[in-house]
């Protein structure tokens, strides 16, 4: 198991929103702290799951010192872990309306979240419903 350093940023009025140092790009928010840190391990797990799907390498985690050498302050840091999951992930093709297509878009984008990480997080609250 690895350990990936994630950002925890709060602005008034805004939910907890949550960065990686090693994966620019990869970023969640959750209304809790607890909402956020969830998120976050699912979209780090998605990040580097398409990574490897397009045969990208995945970079090793930063050192903790070298993050802080890097900060003009106090920041807020969490380790994420990242576990590899057995499933593998798969490229598919769909074929969908337009205007539902801009509306995943426009909801992924709002939560942070890539178009094919959004639908994955969707499919798996399905039965939460």
């Amino acid at each position: 198991m690895k350990i990936y350093f994630a950002y925890i940023h709060k602005d008034q009025d805004s939910d907890y929103g949550v960065s990686f140092e090693d994966f620019p790009g990869c970023i969640t928010a959750g209304s809790t702290i607890d909402e956020a840190l969830g998120m976050a391990e699912e979209a780090l797990a998605l990040h580097i799951g398409c990574m490897l799907d397009d045969n990208e390498t995945i970079p090793e985690p930063s050192r903790i010192e070298d993050i802080l050498d890097k900060s003009d302050g106090a920041i807020t840091i969490l380790g994420i872990p990242y576990k590899p999951k057995a499933a593998k992930h798969k490229r598919i093709n769909i074929t969908i309306r337009e205007d539902l297509l801009f509306d995943i878009d426009q909801a992924a984008e709002a939560a942070g979240m890539t178009r094919s990480g959004y639908l994955a997080y969707c499919a798996t609250k399905v039965g939460e419903v």
